[in-house]
């Protein structure tokens, strides 16, 4: 995140506007977030991609009732499917529903390869249309394909998001898209 930041584009979806900020410095783009149940989400606009691969280093540098989310397939008439994960030691993997307006949820679980506290990790999510895998730290976490909302194509991109124990504080060192 040193350069030009001008294909990217980022919303909030949120119970709360509270002075939240999203900036870049030395080499990270950064989530600060010191509100409650803050979604903040930010986008690659530079290509629709129908098979991805999503590397991201994450470190967590404020309290640890976070999540950290990769986007696959986003489209504004559609949706997108979300890799979340908490720094607490969870991820799901949700469908959000342009029609309906909201998350449906397609598979979750807990997991020992996610390095809780303030630390750093890897993250990875694999999109082939609708078939979707989501590894941690460089191990496979979950594998699944959707067969009801099956977003093809899309943006890819990603998201911190607060819960009710603040402050948060992210720094995403690495972002990578490539093919899987």
């Amino acid at each position: 995140f040193d350069g030009d930041l001008s294909s990217w584009s980022w919303f909030l979806m949120s119970e709360s506007d509270d002075n939240w900020d999203l900036y870049t410095e030395d080499g990270y783009l950064v989530f600060d977030l010191p509100g409650e149940y803050q979604w903040v989400y930010v986008l690659y606009e530079e290509y629709y991609y129908p098979e991805v691969r999503i590397d991201i280093l994450a470190d967590n540098r404020g309290k640890n009732t976070n999540s950290v989310s990769l986007i696959c397939n986003y489209s504004d008439e559609e949706g997108w499917y979300e890799f979340n994960i908490t720094n607490g030691g969870k991820y799901t993997l949700s469908a959000y529903f342009e029609q309906d307006g909201e998350y449906k949820f397609l598979a979750d679980g807990g997991s020992v390869n996610i390095r809780t506290g303030r630390d750093e990790n890897w993250y990875t999510a694999i999109c082939r249309g609708n078939q979707l895998e989501l590894y941690i730290n460089g191990i496979l976490e979950k594998e699944f394909t959707d067969r009801k909302y099956n977003l093809k194509e899309g943006l890819v991109g990603l998201s911190v998001s607060s819960f009710d124990v603040l402050p948060i504080l992210v720094e995403i060192d690495y972002f990578s898209i490539s093919l899987p």
